[in-house]
């Protein structure tokens, strides 16, 4: 048995090593490599949810080859946020970027702007 099947967290933790070395000027993250048996293999990055996360979302969507959904929720039921979201999946691992915002953050970068 090969040793990433013997230990399910090996193969997210090598692919972050090499996502990052391959990447040092990429945005930094907050990464995640659960222990639950049904997302082991999954890499998760999260940024802070107190700047514009649209750069942050473009530049690792760019680096992994994927695509940035958006999707609008209630914090705390009456705050609106917008997450914006890269799922895909590198060198055979799961990767799943989450970054989110309040929705008025967006609007005043937006007047500021114009």
């Amino acid at each position: 048995m090969a040793a990433s099947s013997q230990i399910p967290q090996l193969g997210p933790a090598t692919a972050l090593v090499q996502l990052l070395t391959e990447n040092p000027t990429l945005p930094a993250l907050s990464w995640r490599i659960s222990a639950s048996e049904f997302s082991a293999d999954t890499l998760h990055g999260s940024a802070p949810h107190t700047e514009d996360p649209r750069p942050v979302a473009a530049a690792w969507a760019a680096a992994l080859g994927a695509e940035v959904s958006k999707k609008p929720f209630l914090y705390d039921g009456d705050v609106e946020y917008v997450e914006f979201a890269v799922v895909t999946v590198w060198r055979d691992v799961p990767v799943q970027i989450y970054t989110s915002c309040p929705v008025s953050l967006l609007t005043a970068k937006s007047a500021v702007a114009a």
